[in-house]
């Protein structure tokens, strides 16, 4: 079984990858305008890799069509 940070990012380090800051990233959670699936896990926030690898390289990660335009 592979450990929780070889799958997952935390916040801080997704943020590093978009290039974005950290409170922006926190809001964007918040207010529910990320286009990848985030999830809490023991008070933190984290994205899966492959998630955020797919929404990078301009692929599908939402579950609605209507979520299709980036936010962030």
């Amino acid at each position: 079984m592979r450990s929780r940070s070889a799958q997952l990012l935390n916040l801080e380090e997704t943020a590093l990858v978009l290039g974005i800051g950290r409170s922006t990233i926190y809001r964007a959670v918040r207010d529910g305008k990320v286009p990848f699936p985030v999830h809490r896990i023991g008070g933190k926030w984290y994205v899966p890799k492959r998630a955020l690898k797919r929404f990078l390289d301009g692929e599908d990660n939402s579950e609605t069509e209507d979520t299709a335009e980036s936010p962030l």
